[in-house]
């Protein structure tokens, strides 16, 4: 969808909410009472919204939603006792990405659809700068992305550095996406179109040391869910030496404001991925790197050439290490 198309449709959105707000307003009111009444009890509407594909949630204790706490809901940093940062190692790691003329070579803007550029909407500079480092340091035969897009572009561009520098290198990357990216499939990638918890596990015992699992996903708990596979089914059986690549994490502040207070979104990934760290002393954490640009920012700009051009960004990269 264009970008002009979407702005049509939002304006006629928003004209038409006001036109029939009394009749939305009351079928507001009747589905919260359906869903405080039961749903099971309703299998005619409830099938409806199954096939609308909208659930409707309400204020109350046993779901996700409470209209108080995201009305006075804040972004704020929290004391996480239970997760070992290693601040001083992920500084140390930084320092030997020595990638600026590369990174700066790499276009801000669009400029074909199979090539990446920074200027995106889903992994933009900061993110893309420390993935593309990180395969150009420790150059991985195997990368698995769950999840693909942009961060796919940026890692074919760290791989041809890595090629150029070396004609006997090779590095495969295997996408699990069940969308269709057809300027995805003219790369030399291996697509797997289905959902991630519909593979078999014996595919990600296959990543070895210094190789790649890259996790962009639903970034919601959900009963037999993408998340709960990832967490319990495929980080217990990776070998060691696998780094961990987790999306939109901002540990150990919150998700946006915005987020949560104008876009509704109820994610949770990220409280999940800190319970999982707790205590846990089969990963290490390498780079958390929202807290890192908020946090040491003045240790690790000179590595972020472009992210120190757009200082009002926050990345959302999460990095861990199997051990």
């Amino acid at each position: 969808m264009s970008k002009y198309i979407k702005k049509i449709i939002i304006i006629s959105l928003k004209i038409i909410q006001y036109i029939f707000s009394p009749i939305i307003l009351l079928t507001l009111i009747i589905l919260k009472i359906m869903r405080l009444a039961g749903n099971e009890n309703f299998k005619f509407s409830r099938n409806l919204l199954f096939l609308t594909g909208v659930l409707p949630i309400s204020d109350h204790y046993y779901d996700p939603f409470s209209r108080n706490k995201i009305k006075n809901y804040k972004n704020r940093k929290r004391n996480i006792m239970t997760i070992d940062f290693n601040i001083e190692f992920q500084l140390d790691f930084i320092k030997n990405f020595a990638f600026n003329s590369e990174l700066k070579e790499i276009p801000y803007n669009k400029t074909t659809d199979d090539k990446f550029y920074y200027n995106n909407p889903n992994f933009m500079h900061g993110d893309a700068e420390y993935y593309y480092s990180l395969i150009r340091s420790i150059k991985p035969k195997n990368i698995i992305e769950i999840g693909a897009g942009f961060s796919t572009l940026i890692a074919i561009e760290a791989i041809k550095m890595n090629k150029n520098k070396d004609p006997e290198y090779d590095c495969n990357i295997t996408c699990i996406e069940p969308y269709e990216f057809k300027w995805l499939k003219n790369k030399r990638v291996n697509f797997i179109e289905k959902l991630v918890e519909e593979n078999e596990i014996t595919l990600f015992k296959s990543l070895n040391h210094n190789d790649i699992l890259f996790v962009d996903s639903s970034h919601t708990i959900k009963p037999e869910g993408d998340l709960l596979f990832i967490f319990m089914n495929i980080l217990p059986i990776l070998n060691s030496g696998v780094y961990i690549h987790f999306h939109d994490i901002f540990t150990p502040a919150d998700y946006p404001d915005f987020w949560v207070k104008d876009k509704i979104l109820l994610w949770n990934e990220q409280y999940l991925l800190e319970a999982f760290l707790s205590y846990n002393n089969k990963y290490k954490v390498i780079c958390s790197l929202n807290h890192l640009k908020n946090d040491y920012w003045h240790s690790i700009k000179n590595y972020f050439p472009v992210l120190s051009e757009h200082t009002d960004a926050e990345p959302g990269s999460f990095w861990i290490l199997k051990k």
